[in-house]
């Protein structure tokens, strides 16, 4: 379980902020929305919902995870890492020429089969300065490595704990600078890291329109050939079908059949829109006795988005993944999100399973079933439009006292303030 993420100097992020899933001392849904991890002596939230306005820093907080993620994923080399549209270059804060010039830092402390691990980098441009993991079987940590910079000669220094074992120095000869020792490692078959870079590849971070990723990504076709395969498997079938009749879409029944689809191809290495196969999911719907079917295409917008969240939500719950949704709400009805949020916080949930999500949906605040005070976190920019990130508990609210309406009415900032727009009156000369 995910105990803690720090982040910064990245985007609209410069100084650091920490996003804590450890829980107050509030005995609220002690039961349900809290669980304490083997070995712990602290017990964590299975849920967090950040709330702030249109470019306060939400999103980025949630990409900061992608980023440690994506950066790790097979090992990839950052300068091939910001060939991604989203990370051009070194994503540093840029409102200031401190921070141009400053690292961007990465810290994620979680809980696995009762050990707690501390895994953090750096980075400035392409390069790693610094790679740190610490391992806490006691109450006194354990450095396993430390990787950082030689001011003098430019080059990697390393040190090891005696608890570390196996080929280091292989390893760290096959570390370049762009690359991180602990992807190398796992990589080269270091029993003692592989687990670290399972636990760090299982997040799942969800950061993207999921409409838009169906209809016009080039995985588009592999996501669904992916889908077909994995619910040809009846458990999960039944599984994720009474997801969707539990949520209430009309959906009696679904398959998968193959159908020529226009589009882009992952096989096709030019981006040409092209004709080629795809398993393609199809709908039953009842109808006065009989049935119909419907493509995917067909349903609203809110059943394909929840079509598709529903096989990151269900593998989350199964595995005890962490999920992260940006605009979870985003064409969900607000009883969807709550029933998606109540999984999550439910006492069936004991895999340690955990949804961390940005939202808008203010209604939530306020039913009192649905959160604990900690587990509500805002986002506002500062006066030099850094994002701050800070928990409702800073507030010490009353529990009789409506959240939502403090902070609709800016007792807890993260709102935006519109100001009085006055439309131009003056004579157009359009259509003339």
């Amino acid at each position: 379980m995910l105990v803690e993420f720090r982040v910064t100097n990245f985007k609209s992020i410069r100084d650091t902020q920490v996003l804590s899933m450890v829980a107050s001392k509030d005995a609220a849904f002690e039961d349900t929305h809290v669980l304490k991890p083997d070995g712990a002596s602290f017990r964590l939230l299975k849920s967090a919902a950040i709330y702030g306005p249109n470019a306060g820093g939400k999103s980025n907080l949630l990409r900061a995870l992608d980023f440690v993620q994506s950066s790790l994923f097979q090992n990839r080399t950052l300068d091939y890492h910001f060939q991604d549209k989203r990370y051009k270059k070194h994503p540093f804060f840029k409102l200031d020429m401190a921070s141009r010039n400053a690292p961007s830092e990465f810290e994620v402390t979680y809980i696995d089969k009762g050990v707690r691990y501390q895994y953090g980098f750096s980075i400035l441009g392409d390069r790693v300065v610094e790679e740190w993991l610490l391992v806490y079987k006691s109450d006194k940590p354990q450095e396993w490595f430390h990787r950082s910079v030689d001011e003098k000669t430019g080059e990697d220094v390393y040190k090891f704990s005696s608890h570390f074992k196996g080929q280091k120095l292989t390893w760290q000869k096959s570390t370049r600078k762009e690359t991180f020792f602990l992807a190398v490692a796992a990589n080269l078959n270091s029993e003692q890291l592989r687990p670290v870079y399972r636990w760090l590849m299982r997040l799942e971070v969800l950061n993207y329109n999921l409409k838009t990723f169906y209809l016009y990504s080039q995985m588009s076709s592999q996501l669904l050939d992916y889908y077909s395969i994995y619910f040809k498997d009846e458990r999960y079938k039944k599984n994720l079908l009474n997801f969707l009749i539990a949520a209430d879409v009309g959906i009696a029944d679904f398959d998968f059949e193959t159908q020529i689809v226009q589009g882009f191809s992952a096989a096709n290495k030019e981006g040409e829109f092209t004709e080629h196969e795809c398993k393609r999911p199809v709908f039953i719907h009842p109808h006065d006795g009989t049935s119909e079917r419907f493509e995917f295409e067909e349903e609203s917008e809110g059943t394909m988005r929840l079509f598709l969240l529903a096989f990151y939500i269900l593998e989350s719950l199964r595995q005890g993944i962490i999920l992260i949704i940006d605009e979870l709400e985003s064409s969900l009805h607000p009883k969807l999100v709550r029933f998606i949020i109540g999984l999550f916080n439910s006492s069936e949930n004991k895999n340690g399973a955990q949804l961390i999500f940005s939202t808008h949906n203010t209604n939530l605040l306020d039913i009192k079933e649905t959160f604990r005070r900690d587990q509500i976190w805002f986002v506002e920019k500062d006066s030099s439009q850094a994002t701050v990130l800070y928990p409702l508990t800073d507030f010490g609210p009353r529990k009789e006292f409506s959240i939502e309406s403090g902070y609709l009415t800016g007792r807890y900032g993260a709102i935006p303030f519109v100001t009085e727009f006055i439309l131009d009156g003056g004579e157009s000369n359009y259509g003339t």
